[in-house]
């Protein structure tokens, strides 16, 4: 994913966005999470027993939204569910 600096810019001075996973049966999930945002990818942090974090692992095409008034940045990606790299989890 191509990013401009503008977006790059409004991804580090936000933290609140909407992440939306697929449920097992197809239909939607959306959760209000905390983000950092590190130049290249978004962490959040969710235990895993989460909706957002089973969905995601069984199906990680997601999409987040980060809105700041009539403003937003749409982004759609790819998740990854990390349990055991110390400098996340720490």
């Amino acid at each position: 994913m191509t990013m401009t600096s503008d977006q790059e810019r409004y991804l580090r001075e936000h933290h609140l966005g909407v992440l939306a996973t697929g449920r097992q049966d197809g239909s939607p999930q959306a959760s209000l999470i905390m983000y950092d945002f590190d130049g290249t990818d978004i962490a959040i942090s969710v235990t895993s027993d989460r909706a957002k974090y089973v969905n995601a692992v069984r199906q990680p095409r997601v999409s987040m939204v980060v809105v700041d008034g009539r403003k937003q940045l749409i982004l759609y990606g790819t998740a990854t569910g990390v349990d055991s790299d110390p400098d996340r989890l720490g």
